[in-house]
């Protein structure tokens, strides 16, 4: 088949003259298809000698027919060989050798559905290319724009902490020592040990254990009060793998702002 229009968006890779699978048995007359493109209601894009017009296209480009078979693989169209043979009214294929079968139409499928992608989502004139470039733009501009506000918003109604306490919704929790000590550490370190702990809220007077209860009381209280307020917990503890007598104690994020 020939090529017509190689400078057309959808053809211009085609070789000048390519192969595709073909009914000879089905297709339009060419003097139709001639007096279609004559009156400008078709253009037509390829022609086989025995097949006629293949390949055409409405003039608003909205539509493209093909009446060939680039998506057949030679398994297939052996398949269809054998069933006309059988029936013995159909005579056999032209320029397809049954005892040693070829794809030779590979590169035009390719670049036919390549083209077409191409040409239905990316291909545009000056005008279009800029109206499309200012819609893309326009609305890159909202998405930031809203993202922006939200993120914004999530952090003026995410709990703060505040001098004596936690401010959410334009409510105030108020914190004891020993917790707003912790929160103070875990925000500016993210990640403390027990030691750390112990050494920002530990009193001098109590023992080792009345310290740790006091360390671990105030650890479940900060979590109780935000499961209440922004419905997560706030501190994770883990184990410390280097020290068994040590616990690591992180903040959570994006839940304290």
């Amino acid at each position: 088949m020939r090529s017509l229009v190689p400078g057309h968006p959808l053809m211009g890779t085609q070789d000048d003259q390519f192969l595709c699978p073909q009914s000879r048995h089905a297709g339009l007359p060419d003097a139709a298809m001639e007096s279609a493109q004559r009156q400008g209601r078709l253009r037509l894009l390829a022609h086989g000698e025995k097949v006629g017009y293949t390949i055409f296209e409405t003039p608003d480009q909205r539509q493209l027919m093909h009446l060939g078979h680039p998506e057949y693989n030679v398994g297939r169209l052996q398949a269809e060989m054998e069933r006309d043979l059988a029936r013995g009214d159909v005579p056999p294929p032209e320029n397809f050798d049954s005892d040693h079968p070829r794809t030779l139409w590979r590169s035009h499928r390719n670049l036919l559905f390549q083209q077409w992608l191409w040409f239905c989502y990316l291909y545009f004139d000056e005008k279009s290319l800029f109206m499309n470039l200012t819609i893309v733009g326009l609305f890159t501009f909202l998405v930031i724009s809203l993202t922006y506000m939200g993120v914004t918003v999530r952090r003026v109604r995410a709990p703060r902490l505040v001098r004596g306490g936690v401010r959410c919704n334009g409510v105030f929790y108020p914190l004891s020592s020993v917790e707003e000590a912790i929160l103070g550490l875990l925000q500016s370190k993210l990640r403390a040990t027990t030691n750390d702990l112990l050494g920002q809220m530990a009193r001098t007077e109590l023992s080792d254990s009345q310290n740790n209860k006091r360390k671990s009381d105030a650890v479940i209280s900060i979590n109780k009060l935000f499961r209440k307020i922004a419905n997560n917990t706030l501190i994770k503890v883990s184990k410390d793998t280097t020290d068994k007598r040590q616990h690591i104690y992180y903040l959570k994020r994006n839940v304290l702002s």
